[in-house]
């Protein structure tokens, strides 16, 4: 079987430089974390690796986060790892005007062991129904906040 991958985007009224500064807030709630541990230290990039709990029925609730590509204001890519799944999040950013960018999210959900690569279905159904609104709400928060807004 192959992996589960999914793709959703969305139009977000506002400046690629204002999205790129929420997509790589870690502190900042559009994410569902409920609690943050950052294990590097250093300029956000490549490497830049956290540990945070969330409110998930099938993975494991700690969760290590690894940025594998970073691109400002245009790509950003990171692993979830809970030691048995692995999930791969692709942002991409394009700015369709100075004040809108197109955000799509592509999501590659599969096993961490074993020779089988493919998630369960069940997994794969449950973390696509979770995750299929992150870029909903990264637009609500950018949108929401004025002061973002401004960050050109």
């Amino acid at each position: 079987m192959e992996p589960h991958v999914w793709q959703v985007q969305e139009l977000v009224q506002a400046s690629p430089a204002s999205v790129w500064a929420t997509l790589t807030d870690l502190t900042h709630p559009w994410s569902r974390s409920s609690s943050l541990e950052q294990l590097t230290t250093g300029p956000f990039g490549v490497g830049t690796k956290w540990r945070e709990s969330r409110p998930l029925l099938f993975l494991r609730d700690r969760l290590t986060i690894e940025v594998t590509e970073c691109q400002e204001q245009a790509l950003l890519q990171y692993t979830m790892d809970d030691g048995f799944n692995l999930l791969l999040y692709t942002f991409t950013l394009h700015a369709v005007s100075e004040r809108s960018t197109l955000v799509t999210c592509t999501v590659d959900c599969r096993m961490n062991r074993g020779t089988d690569s493919s998630p369960s279905e069940r997994l794969a159904r449950f973390m696509e129904k979770q995750d299929g609104t992150l870029v909903k709400r990264l637009k609500g928060f950018v949108e929401a906040d004025p002061a973002l807004l401004s960050v050109y």
